[in-house]
């Protein structure tokens, strides 16, 4: 398993405490991510007032766009979003 750590590309902007809470209970909610293909597994580490960690199994990079899509709509994080239509681009990814 690897350490990633999502980063919110809007730097300036912190997650509010709710939004802190319902990431952590998203990421963790394993039929949330069944469906991407290329993650097998995930599990949060730790959260910070701009990103957060996860624990992951996976064989691929292409799920962080669409996970990055589903967690803003699930965690109510529009408000963190660059200004484009794309949610794909609210958090840089690295890996540690």
């Amino acid at each position: 398993m690897v350490k990633k750590k999502f980063i919110l590309k809007r730097s300036e902007l912190k997650f509010s405490d709710r939004q802190k809470m319902y990431i952590d209970y998203h990421v963790n909610l394993k039929k949330n991510w069944k469906n991407f293909k290329d993650l097998i597994d995930i599990e949060l580490v730790e959260i910070d007032d701009n990103s957060f960690t996860v624990l992951v199994s996976d064989t691929d990079t292409k799920w962080h766009s669409g996970f990055s899509r589903e967690l803003c709509k699930k965690a109510d994080l529009n408000n963190l979003k660059l200004n484009t239509d794309n949610d794909a681009f609210l958090f840089d990814v690295v890996i540690l």
